[in-house]
């Protein structure tokens, strides 16, 4: 196998996915911000919750993906279809528990965001609909990450392009025609979430050719199910700690009103154009660090890092320059008024060392990842969100008044904070012992 041609086309493949997905967000942003500029901040709200409950089906699917990987890269097939039932199962049981406890805590967790009374109750019918996506997704997201570990990122690209094309047709039908507002944009995501579904149906059984075993849903390998949950449960809880890292940031912002909201919600989507070229290289390396390890070839996974991280840093800065110089035609995409404008133009200062630092994170803590090194990646950011980022932020918008700026520099030095522990890990190798397929 030509890994270096293999690398190429995952990072393609999967490069074209994550931007048609960014793709979709800020169609939806730039048709919902024209419709009324403040349902932004009424999704904003409800969006943190939904990123949390998303953030948990990483329980399994990530420490699934890397034992699946792993298992192929040393030809241990049967253990590969073991792992991938165990993500499944799991990942729907832990749905159902999800969507339950929204709908009975929806206002409460809305409250403890600290939601503005005048968007409340338009983020909370937006919460109880996007909450069937977050049923649908719970089997989506243990789909997509067994179907990645396969290397079928050409086809998770194209459910991506029908799955946006359907939102974007929704969105408009809902938005202009029908007049739903908020009500029709939760429900075209709900409907494009099923087609995806039974777009990755499609793949698994008739592209990838595999197969799903009753008998194995109810006969839980226990030691594969030992290594995954020790494993997808560092990571889990990693993603957890930055959802409710993003959530007492995004409380802080809104105690400085609905305009930084609404600032936030589109900068915030703004930096992902910059981030998924540099997220595209992390998981299509992931991917072949993991085979890599797999098949015990050490050396060649620890140089082959580096290699994603030089083109990383590189592509983090160009298109940040591009993001850079079309900033003021982006106001005007928006529609954004002089306000807004003011908040979210110093920002811009930012994004270069903001997502060169990223960048380098991403790549480096993906592939700790790939070699099941899960539990320093949440040791280092628990470390850092709860030690570096939390405080700064509070000192910088609640102490010296930066307001939105602050939030952002205070990203910044996590990031920094972060980049030299991921760097110090990857050179001394110590990775190399946390394999799961022996």
């Amino acid at each position: 196998m030509n890994k270096e041609l293999d690398f190429k086309k995952l990072t393609i493949n999967t490069y074209f996915e994550m931007l048609l997905r960014f793709f979709s967000m800020i169609i939806n942003t730039v048709m919902i911000s024209r419709y009324e500029i403040t349902l932004l901040a009424a999704m904003s709200c409800a969006n943190q919750i939904f990123i949390l409950s998303s953030s948990l089906f990483t329980f399994f699917a990530v420490g699934s993906s890397i034992y699946i990987t792993q298992a192929l890269g040393a030809k241990k097939y049967n253990l590969a279809t073991k792992a991938s039932h165990i993500a499944l199962l799991f990942n729907l049981i832990l749905g159902i528990i999800l969507f339950i406890f929204i709908n009975c805590f929806a206002e409460f967790l809305l409250t403890s965001l600290n939601t503005p009374k005048s968007i409340f109750s338009l983020s909370l019918m937006y919460l109880k609909i996007i909450n069937y996506v977050i049923l649908i997704d719970c089997i989506n997201i243990a789909f997509s990450s067994i179907l990645r570990s396969y290397a079928k990122t050409k086809e998770l690209m194209y459910a991506s392009f029908f799955m946006n094309i359907i939102n974007i047709i929704l969105n408009a039908l809902f938005l202009y025609y029908f007049e739903l507002s908020l009500l029709g944009v939760a429900i075209s995501s709900v409907i494009a979430r099923l087609f995806n579904l039974f777009f990755y149906l499609f793949v698994f059984f008739k592209i990838a050719n595999l197969k799903l075993y009753l008998k194995l849903f109810f006969n839980s390998d226990k030691e594969i199910l030992i290594k995954i949950l020790k494993t997808g449960s560092f990571s889990a809880l990693e993603n957890i700690c930055y959802s409710f890292e993003y959530i007492i940031i995004l409380s802080f912002i809104a105690l400085l009103g609905e305009r930084y909201l609404s600032t936030q919600s589109i900068f915030f989507q703004l930096l992902f154009f910059v981030f998924t070229a540099s997220l595209a290289l992390s998981v299509a390396n992931e991917i072949i660090i993991a085979r890599m390890i797999g098949a015990n070839k050490m050396q060649k996974a620890y140089l082959h890092t580096y290699k994603a991280l030089k083109i990383a840093l590189i592509i983090s800065l160009i298109y940040s320059l591009i993001l850079f110089l079309l900033k003021e035609k982006l106001y005007l995409l928006f529609n954004l008024n002089s306000d807004l404008i003011n908040i979210i133009s110093s920002l811009f200062y930012l994004l270069f060392f903001l997502e060169f630092a990223k960048a380098f994170n991403i790549v480096l803590s993906n592939a700790l990842k790939a070699s099941a090194k899960t539990d320093f990646c949440f040791y280092l950011s628990l470390i850092s969100i709860c030690f570096v980022c939390i405080p700064l932020a509070y000192f910088f918008t609640q102490i010296i008044d930066f307001k939105l700026f602050g939030i952002y520099l205070a990203f910044l030095c996590e990031e920094c904070f972060k980049a030299l522990f991921n760097l110090l890990m990857w050179h001394s190798k110590k990775w190399q012992k946390s394999k799961l397929i022996n």
